[in-house]
């Protein structure tokens, strides 16, 4: 088989436009967009900065989840989605709790946070501590 037959039929199936695919996958995005709104929005306003590993491991499958039944129509339903999203809010809830009802179960959860500068200049031995490379102590 020719190469610019190949190229030619990928290029094809991939401008292939199923308009009741579009206006379903339209549909379910606008529900989950406005799901996730109402989720973050309930679960607090954090920057990224102030995020724990599993709350970051959390929000990540939260963007899987909410992927899923917008562009996997045929596969996921949305109250599957729903279901997945509800499902990780518990456990974030869960972790939230446990980590301020509970100093042990805090402790070897979350990590101390390690100050990089005090009183204008930069601890070196802290950045190594950190793992963060002196070329980078530009960005703090």
């Amino acid at each position: 088989m020719p190469i610019e037959l190949v190229l030619s039929e990928i290029v094809e199936s991939a401008f292939n436009v199923d308009y009741k695919m579009m206006l379903a996958v339209t549909f379910r995005t606008a529900i989950v967009t406005l799901l996730i709104v109402f989720v973050i929005k309930w679960l607090g306003n954090k920057g990224l900065g102030q995020l724990s590993s599993i709350e970051l491991i959390i929000i990540l499958g939260l963007g899987n989840a909410v992927s899923e039944p917008m562009l996997n129509p045929n596969e996921t339903s949305i109250p599957q989605g729903f279901t997945v999203i509800i499902i990780a809010i518990a456990i974030f809830k869960m972790y939230d709790y446990l980590t301020t009802r509970y100093n042990r179960f805090s402790k070897v959860i979350v990590s101390k946070p390690i100050l990089l500068v005090k009183d204008g200049n930069i601890l070196h031995e802290s950045m190594l501590k950190a793992r963060i490379h002196e070329t980078n102590s530009i960005l703090i």
